[in-house]
Order: C-alpha cells, then structure tokens, then sequence
C-alpha cells in the first residue's frame, strides 16, 4: 500500500508501508489513493499563484496531467467529477477522458451508494439530483433535495417528510416515511438525527416511557401517524396528483 504524507509546509510525497517515498517529486497537495490506484494531486506555480489538479499513480507520475480547477477523488467509483474553470462540472475516467462533458454547475464526490450529488444550473428553480457513475441521472429531486443519502434513499423536502430512492424501492420509502413520523412524535430532530433508524430510538424512548415502546411497536405507531395524516390530507382534499413536489 501507498499513502500521502505531508512532509513540510504545502509539501506532500506518496510513501509506502514501510515508509519510503516512492517517488521524488513533491506535491502541493496529495489525497488518498482511489481504488484504480490513483490519487488527486495539486500543481502549485507559485509564480502566478495558479493552483492546478491532475492525478498521480502511486510512484507519484502524472496519470492525468493537472488541467482541472477543480477534481473531486476516485475513491471506489471508476470516474470523478471535475471542471476545467471551476464553474461547469463533468465527469472523467481514469485515463482523463470525458464521460459526462462539463454542464452542471456542481458535482460531489461519489458517495457509498456510487452516486454523486449534483446542482442543476438555477437550482432553486431547477432542483437537484443524483448521477452514477455514467453521468446518467438516476435520481432528480426539488430546490430541497439533500445531499445525504442512507442506502439510497434522499430526502427530498425540506422538513424530512418526502423520500425519493434511486432504484425504485418503495419498501425502503414507506420505512423511511413510518420512522420520520415515529421521530416526529418523540420529539426528536431529524435533521441531527437522519443517520439513526428506529432500532437507535425505540430503547431510548422505552427508558423514559415504559417498556411497551418496543422496536415494532415503535414502527406501528409510526405507520399509524402517517396513515392519519394521510387521511387528514384525502379529507382536506388532496389526491395523489398533489404528491409530486
């Protein structure tokens, strides 16, 4: 295995395991070495104060030359998102060729579940979503859509309350609705909580109300709020054309 080390102010070198550098050149910058073995490095001509990235092997030689603004790492995704002026984001191969020629104006890193956030150009208007690997979009969201997803699921309202999915798993939705509900009526925070399922509130609600709020009754009495809010909506007058955001 080859790391990144800092070895002076603004000075980075690839070493390996038994701490040796592998290469002689010296970094501006150096990030963590993705799974195609590359690692995101920072050019830095001090004399136009111009800072560029590229990619680097793990013997510290340039894979992709430092053209980039901006490049976001590989880590275990086969592309990367980055842009030429900082301004319009596309996404690249290993061998720095376009697989999504630059158009957003944003694009993170690929995330646990190999999607990458992105903005659409006027995303208050516009919205948000999520590409893979391909540049293809496989989830396209509001103004609200979140940058966290749990085992692809999102959020995709401001309050919690509306989840979108990349694979179409109206399962893990429906879980993901009766939790939030669950969360709401216990008086927690979801959005300092939005990592938890009900399996980490059930005990804590049990040891300040009683033992009966047990992991699947905690489920029921969240799908049980929901419903009734549902009914409260049907009775109001809202239909299914109203679930879209």
């Amino acid at each position: 295995g080859v790391s990144a080390v800092q070895v002076g102010q603004d000075a980075w070198r690839p070493i390996n395991r038994e701490g040796q550098p592998t290469s002689d050149e010296v970094f501006h910058e150096l990030g963590l070495f993705g799974a195609n073995g590359l690692a995101r490095a920072t050019l830095w001509k001090k004399d136009s104060n111009q800072r560029t990235q590229g990619f680097v092997d793990r013997a510290g030689r340039w894979v992709i030359e430092p053209r980039f603004r901006d490049a976001k790492p590989f880590g275990e995704s086969p592309t990367t998102a980055a842009s030429l002026d900082g301004e319009h984001y596309g996404l690249i191969n290993a061998r720095g060729d376009w697989v999504l020629k630059p158009h957003y104006p944003s694009i993170d890193a690929f995330n646990s579940d190999g999607l990458a956030y992105f903005d659409e150009p006027n995303a208050w208007d516009n919205g948000h979503g999520y590409l893979d690997a391909r540049g293809k979009v496989v989830v396209k969201g509001g103004r609200h859509l979140s940058r966290r997803m749990v085992c692809g699921v999102v959020a995709n309202s401001y309050d919690g309350t509306g989840f979108l999915t990349a694979e179409g798993k109206p399962e893990l939705v429906i879980a993901f609705q009766d939790a939030t509900a669950a969360f709401d009526s216990a008086g927690i925070c979801i959005f300092t909580s939005f990592a938890w399922g009900l399996a980490d509130v059930a005990p804590q609600v049990a040891a300040a109300c009683g033992p009966e709020f047990t992991l699947e009754n905690m489920a029921k009495i969240g799908e049980r709020i929901w419903n009734m809010e549902r009914d409260f909506n049907n009775t109001a007058g809202f239909t299914a054309k109203d679930d879209p955001l």
